[in-house]
Order: structure tokens, then sequence, then C-alpha cells
């Protein structure tokens, strides 16, 4: 919203779009990560690749057609679509690899999905509606 109002201001002031952008995609990752790490109170586990930090990591196949070519690694990253997720590691276990989920008991999860949705559907219709 900040970025917008920012170019609006611009517009009404000057008459012109403003031609660089008021957010960098290195600010924008860091938002993701970092400051979104410190915003949980998680920064001193994640959110950072370091020694002694959690390994939570995404890596993106900018070799897609709609990341082709990723001149910007950050802002390719940025604009990634989940198909372009190529792994996840989650506390350094890899999760999913070559756009493949590792994980077992999907089935259950997706029960388990299933009844939940249910469970909100029935708080919000009202009694006696049609499904």
């Amino acid at each position: 919203m900040y970025r917008q109002n920012r170019l609006d201001r611009h517009r009404r002031t000057t008459g012109m779009y403003a031609d660089s952008p008021s957010v960098t995609a290195r600010q924008a990752l860091a938002w993701a990560t970092v400051e979104g790490a410190r915003a949980l109170g998680l920064a001193d586990r994640v959110g950072r690749i370091e020694v002694g930090m959690q390994a939570d990591l995404v890596a993106v196949d900018a070799r897609a057609l709609n990341l082709w070519p990723a001149h910007a690694p950050v802002a390719t990253v940025l604009h990634a679509d989940i198909a372009d997720i190529e792994a996840v590691m989650v506390a350094g276990i890899w999760r999913k690899r070559d756009h493949a989920l590792l994980t077992t008991g999907l089935d259950r999860v997706k029960e388990q999905l299933q009844e939940s949705g249910a469970r909100l559907l029935r708080s919000v219709r009202p009694a006696g509606s049609p499904a």
C-alpha cells in the first residue's frame, strides 16, 4: 500500500508516473525473510542463512518460461509462482525435491483439510441451507 500511495502522490503532483520503484526487490525479500522472522519473534532462529539458524529454504527453478531470463535473481524469486518451486527444506529436512512432495501421509492431511473445510462451512451457513 505504501508503494501505491507514493506512486499515486507522485502522479498527482507531477502529472507523470514515477520512473523508479519506491521499494526494491531486495527490500521486499527482506520483509518476507529477516523482517518477517523479527515480526514473529523468531529472528534468533529463522530468517537468515547463517550457522546456527534453522534451515528453511526454498529453491526456485528459474528455467521456467515465466521467469526466463533471470536477469535479477532476487526479483525472479519474488515473481516465482508455486509451480516454480523446485525444492523446499524445513528445519533442515527436505519436504519437496524435483517438484515433488516428499511428505508421507498426504491422504490423512487431505482428510483433515476436508473435515476442517466442512466445519468452517457449517459455521458460516445458516441452519437448513443447502450445501
